[in-house]
């Protein structure tokens, strides 16, 4: 994730004294000092090219379709934007299970099976499937367009 510093008056009038920092994550970047602050930052419109679209299904059947940064966790991704059904307790690290997702049989021989670390959390989970992964574990590339996620009832 690329961060760079960018500087934005707070407002129009102390332009030059008062300064609020932002952080580029990839979404917004801010053109020069003179321009006016609500033209400051602008969507940079080839971020959002070769996004792949994931969909992530909760329990209940709601659906969420989010443009995925790549090389990030599908656990970070669902975090990102908000996606409920995804706890993340340990923050990625696989020392939890409380990110599972179910795949299905396309996909989950398309990413690959879990790795030993993996398969001994998910061995912890009441609701595990055959087609289980941890969403902390898979990282998001191009070739993941269209990937859809079932979420089990209950995090674990």
């Amino acid at each position: 994730m690329s961060q760079s510093a960018a500087k934005v008056p707070v407002n129009h009038r102390n332009r030059k004294r008062n300064f609020l920092t932002l952080r580029r994550i990839g979404a917004f970047s801010v053109e020069s000092e003179s321009t006016p602050l609500p033209h400051k930052i602008r969507l940079i419109s080839q971020v959002t090219q070769d996004m792949p679209n994931i969909t992530y299904v909760e329990f209940d059947g709601t659906q969420h379709t989010i443009d995925a940064e790549i090389g990030v966790s599908i656990m970070q991704n669902a975090m990102n934007n908000n996606v409920p059904g995804i706890d993340a307790d340990c923050g990625g690290e696989c020392s939890c299970a409380t990110c599972h997702v179910i795949l299905d049989d396309e996909w989950f021989y398309r990413l690959g099976e879990p790795s030993e670390n993996e398969d001994a959390m998910l061995g912890l989970n009441p609701e595990r499937t055959e087609n289980s992964r941890l969403s902390c574990q898979i990282e998001v590339s191009e070739d993941m367009e269209g990937l859809t996620l079932a979420l089990p009832e209950f995090q674990f």
